[in-house]
């Protein structure tokens, strides 16, 4: 019987100092600015960046690259298309930047959108919500450095695709 309780106790101090631990690293995030406080669902938003800045490669001359790889975030530029892939190894998203048709002279867009993540029991893992956050702030930044009149748009998607974690 002690046994039993010892090992419930054990369980829920390695818990409480886990969640500690990833509650510290996401708040450090924030902190330096790697990362911003949003809301709950921004990544069942559709992002639209409309600036002058003429085409995917100056904004990836821009990306910090150096953040998204301390997060273990990688970045993929598709060859053949205006368009850049984010994810991480363990695959829990996927997101893309892709250039459109703004149909203004002077003016481009950029559609930033989730491609798919990682649930858990119909919920975002932490994880992959930290990631997808990290490379919009990212973007962001980038945006707002090479034109600081740069607009977003944000839309909700109806085309959600995800992931069941293995545990679910």
């Amino acid at each position: 019987m002690w046994l039993g309780a010892l090992i419930c106790v054990a369980v829920v101090l390695i818990g409480v100092v886990v969640g500690l631990a990833i509650g510290s690293k996401y708040r450090k995030l924030y902190n330096e600015g790697v990362a911003l406080k949003r809301p709950y669902d921004f990544h069942k938003q559709e992002y639209t960046f409309k600036t002058i800045v003429p085409g995917i490669d100056n904004m990836l001359g821009a990306l910090n690259l150096n953040v998204l790889a301390q997060q273990n975030i990688s970045v993929n530029r598709e060859t053949n298309a205006e368009r850049v892939i984010f994810g991480n190894p363990a695959g829990s998203f996927t997101a893309f930047i892709q250039a459109e048709n703004s149909g203004q002279e002077g003016v481009y867009c950029y559609r930033f959108r989730i491609h798919s993540w990682t649930s858990h029991k119909g919920t975002i893992l932490n994880s992959a919500r930290m990631g997808i956050n990290v490379v919009l702030t990212a973007l962001e930044k980038a945006f707002l450095t090479l034109d600081y009149n740069a607009v977003e748009e944000r839309v909700y998607m109806t085309d959600i695709k995800t992931r069941a974690s293995f545990f679910e």
